[in-house]
């Protein structure tokens, strides 16, 4: 039989690049229809009068079952396979759209916004174990990065058509059919399934279990580049978070019309989709502290100084920088956790990224909403740009201490597989 790189990691050791195209394919319509929705949620809520508080807690409630979801989610895909998971996860989005786009009481809609939450998180999850499959982990460090580079690729290109189709199609038709057609395209994403090869599950046999799964994601997240890895993704999504939420209420608020602001949001897609092949390198290559923390520095000063501006010209310059910051999340969290997990539970250590970072996703947008209640739209930014540049020195401090000066692929072996006798002292997971 010719090898494909995807029966498992003692067959080969290429990418199969049809694979490859097919998980990206999927990635792009699932960011594509998220994005449409997200940063449309905040925008329809304003427009229906409701106070920024009720806003913040409408935007967190898409976060709400994706927390409680995330770990036995990653466990899922490594016990049943790729494909179905999946297939299920862009149904269950589209389904959830349209109970939002038909709803005409607030309960009902918030209801169906917690569950988009929840199956977007498995898509995602889901998503991403599959791609880090593509190639075999113990050959996989420049292989990885190409893998990760691609789909992260896919992934901005999305998070670019996304806001700003949404906009369009909000200010020409209304918000209902935005959501409508954002569905379609999670549905279509569930249809693109078909073309991935069925993956046999990470670990034979394995039943997936809650309690079997967070005891082991509590493990995985002692390690000290998963802990790295959890710290920046979280301070990251910080950004992301309130770039989502509560930017597109400011622009609102500035007089920009639904277009304006969703094609705003899609500066930060289009130019972390510009440097994203820049990251993937410098993460490959010399991921250490000064990157990591001069990163989230810059994605701090950017998300304070949004609400000093209110000339397109500013926010666009302002919003770039943010793009850029942003260009180094999936590159950095993803490959951490990839070099230090091993197959059969790379799902669950991913599920730990996406728990901690919905976490924040919906802690966010509900802190945002008190925050601007008392010092406006434009001050809560720049309080959450100040606490952003604060952890930014904080992950520095953690990345000297887990990563060399100058990374290099390999440099911290994934646990020792599962045939592998355990060393003295060490305990299997």
């Amino acid at each position: 039989m010719k090898a494909t790189g995807l029966e498992g990691p003692e067959e080969d050791s290429t990418i199969d690049r049809r694979q490859l195209a097919a998980i990206s394919t999927v990635t792009f319509l699932y960011f594509l229809s998220w994005q449409m929705a997200r940063p449309m949620v905040p925008l329809h809520a304003a427009a229906l009068g409701l106070e920024p508080l009720t806003i913040g807690l409408m935007v967190g409630s898409m976060s709400l079952l994706g927390i409680a979801v995330s770990v036995p989610a990653g466990g899922l895909s490594d016990a049943l396979g790729f494909r179905p998971v999946l297939a299920i996860g862009l149904l269950g989005m589209a389904a959830a759209l349209s109970g939002y786009a038909w709803s005409r009481h607030p309960l009902g809609a918030a209801l169906a916004l917690v569950a988009f939450g929840g199956f977007e998180v498995l898509v995602w999850i889901t998503a991403q174990a599959y791609a880090t499959r593509l190639t075999r982990p113990g050959t996989a460090a420049a292989h990885t990065a190409t893998v990760i580079g691609v789909v992260s690729l896919a992934a901005s290109l999305g998070d670019f058509a996304g806001p700003a189709l949404g906009g369009w199609v909000a200010g020409t038709a209304g918000f209902p059919a935005a959501f409508w057609l954002a569905a379609a395209f999670a549905t279509l994403g569930s249809l693109g399934t078909l073309r991935l090869a069925n993956l046999p599950p990470g670990r034979r046999h394995h039943r997936p279990t809650p309690g079997t799964d967070y005891r082991r994601a509590w493990r995985m997240a002692q390690r000290p580049r998963i802990r790295l890895s959890l710290a920046f993704s979280t301070a990251m999504i910080t950004m992301l978070a309130t770039l989502q939420s509560f930017y597109p209420l400011y622009l609102a608020r500035a007089g920009y019309p639904p277009q304006a602001a969703g094609l705003m949001v899609s500066v930060i897609a289009l130019v972390s989709a510009l440097f994203r092949p820049l990251a993937g390198r410098l993460v490959d290559r010399a991921l250490g502290a000064r990157l990591l923390g001069g990163v989230l520095l810059a994605g701090g000063l950017a998300t304070a100084a949004i609400g000093l501006f209110k000339h397109w010209a500013a926010l666009v310059a302002v919003t770039a920088l943010a793009g850029f910051a942003a260009a180094f999340n999936h590159p950095v969290g993803i490959s951490l956790i990839a070099e230090s997990t091993r197959a059969f539970e790379r799902g669950t250590g991913l599920g730990l990224r996406i728990a901690a970072n919905r976490l924040w996703m919906m802690l966010i947008p509900t802190c945002l909403g008190l925050l601007a209640g008392v010092v406006g739209v434009g001050g809560a930014l720049a309080v959450q740009g100040g606490l952003l540049s604060a952890a930014a020195v904080a992950v520095r401090r953690q990345a000297g201490r887990a990563l060399p000066a100058a990374h290099r692929p390999g440099g911290e072996q994934p646990p020792p597989p599962a045939s592998a006798p355990p060393r003295a002292g060490q305990t299997r997971d």
